[in-house]
């Protein structure tokens, strides 16, 4: 029996094999159809292993979605809820699965750093196999360490105790030490402790004159340093429709604390609103629609914009704009990066994120929400789950955009990109 079972393509047999490679490095034993012996009845063997694993990775591609054998696994896992899905490539993934949180390797190489990608997976099979990491298992192995030699130095002292005691004397007896010298070293160590006292309490004043002046200080500025809580005038920003919007200064930027949800361009143009899924589907020029089509989502989650909304460079207000994917890079390494930028961000409770909103303290004031997706299929999915938001930054070909995810489950700000006829949430970022 394995830890992991790896489902794949035959096409993507190398990739395949690359991934096992790193997750062998954490320690863990990994099954896939390439350690079948030969000579042996391979389909008992695949579903032998299928049934007593205790985590399913399904690699998707485009080879992959097609396989009726790998959609069979992968439904396996989900079934049993031990699937953790990976992305090798830009592809659609089949419907049933795609409300999992999946993992992109795509720009992932084994012998490099891990990347983002493979950092979540890692994070994923140890959470839901309840699997060590190698980090971990080293961490376990320290303390167990120090708890072996403290629990040895503490059976030497009680040996030398008990050899004392059957000599018929007492650790005090056996020093050699005479009385009158170890009066004046006591003497002598008192006095040491009653200066080191004094001058412990005239640091520990200075140290209160310090935090009480800057406390005043602080007190006294027009705006406060305390990340999120930065404010400039104004405070609220209104659309062309006349929503208004929070508005919140983290670092050197200042940004809208809520989704946008205006209907119409800054210079009036109503955008058009799509509500059939087929006309979603064949969109290639600007337009926005709301999840599910359920107008009450629009005033908590906002609305959902295609890329070509964005590019028209007049969505957000006078003086707004949607930010650049380097932006975004500005916004995340701010917040101490990727790993840990999502929690900062994300809206604390669980009123719009499903549990457990993983890390979230919102400490930046932004306030993320889950709006969820429309896919350029037109269907909608992962509110309360997922939020995504959009850059302005086309990705490398023509057909995507870079954007930015979170998730109800990590601390991460996910970088990815995706087809421009995607339906994502937008922030809007004030000018310089």
């Amino acid at each position: 029996m394995s830890d992991i079972f790896i489902s794949y393509s035959k096409q993507d047999h190398k990739r395949a094999k690359d991934v096992a490679t790193r997750l062998i490095q954490e320690g863990w034993s990994v099954f896939w159809d390439r350690n079948i012996p030969v000579g042996s009845n391979w389909d008992e063997i695949l579903e032998k292993e299928l049934n007593t694993a205790r985590v399913i990775v399904t690699l998707w591609s485009k080879d992959s979605v097609t396989s009726e054998w790998v959609r069979a696994e992968a439904a396996e896992g989900a079934n049993r809820r031990i699937l953790v899905p990976v992305v090798l490539e830009s592809v659609t993934i089949p419907i049933r699965f795609r409300l999992l949180q999946t993992a992109d390797i795509s720009d992932w190489d084994l012998g490099q750093s891990d990347t983002e990608g493979m950092q979540l997976l890692i994070e994923a099979i140890a959470r839901i196999g309840s699997l060590q990491t190698c980090e971990e298992g080293e961490a376990r192995r320290i303390v167990e360490e120090k708890t072996v030699h403290k629990q040895s130095n503490k059976d030497d002292e009680t040996n030398k105790q008990d050899e004392l005691k059957t000599q018929g004397k007492s650790i005090d007896e056996q020093d050699p030490v005479p009385k009158k010298v170890r009066y004046e070293l006591k003497k002598l160590i008192k006095k040491v402790s009653m200066n080191r006292r004094f001058l412990f309490l005239c640091l520990a004043g200075v140290v209160l004159i310090s935090i009480t002046y800057t406390i005043v200080q602080n007190a006294y500025k027009g705006t406060t340093e305390k990340l999120g809580h930065s404010y400039t005038d104004p405070k609220i920003v209104k659309d062309i429709d006349g929503n208004e919007y929070n508005v919140i200064k983290i670092g050197n930027q200042i940004w809208m604390a809520e989704n946008l949800r205006t209907t119409k361009y800054r210079d009036g143009k109503a955008i058009l609103l799509v509500t059939d899924g087929t006309a979603w589907n064949y969109l290639n020029t600007s337009g926005y629609c709301l999840y599910n089509n359920f107008v009450a989502y629009r005033n908590s989650y906002g609305a959902l914009y295609n890329w070509y909304a964005v590019n028209t460079r007049i969505l957000c207000p006078t003086g707004w704009h949607v930010p650049s994917d380097a932006e975004w890079t500005t916004l995340t390494t701010f917040l101490g990066g990727d790993s840990v930028a999502g929690g900062k961000l994300k809206e604390t409770s669980t009123v719009h994120w499903s549990r457990p909103n993983t890390g979230a303290t919102n400490e930046s004031g932004f306030k993320a929400l889950p709006g969820g997706t429309r896919y350029n299929r037109g269907s909608f999915y992962h509110t309360g789950y997922y939020g995504c938001w959009w850059s302005a930054t086309e990705y490398y070909n023509e057909s995507n955009a870079w954007y930015r995810g979170m998730s109800y489950e990590t601390c991460y700000v996910r970088r990815h990109y995706d087809s421009k006829s995607v339906g994502f949430s937008v922030r809007c970022l004030k000018d310089n």
